[in-house]
């Protein structure tokens, strides 16, 4: 508990950092279909798109799960349009809590 408390902050930059790196490699098209698929997971179960907001950590075409459109039997690289977004808020705020 002692350990938990004093580097509760250097935990979760850590945890954020690393989060936001992996979601930031959705828009490139040599990252490997896990990872794609771990964030849809994420995306789906916590109904949230992004690390802290869909605009800030994707392009015009986002992953399907932003969307309410992608489930585990779908392709890793699914995708819908900014204008079908219907989970707004980012994913860390969902997470930490």
């Amino acid at each position: 508990a002692y350990f938990a408390f004093t580097y509760k902050h250097d935990i979760e930059r850590n945890l954020k950092t690393s989060i936001a790196r992996e979601f930031r490699k959705w828009n490139f098209s040599n990252t490997p279909s896990e990872v794609k698929k771990s964030i849809q997971c994420v995306q789906t179960s916590f109904k949230c798109c992004g690390v802290t907001d869909y605009r800030l950590d994707y392009y015009a075409v986002l992953p399907a799960s932003c969307c309410d459109q992608w489930s585990k039997g779908d392709s890793a690289d699914k995708t819908c349009y900014e204008w079908e977004v219907r989970h707004r808020e980012g994913c860390m705020d969902k997470v930490e809590n």
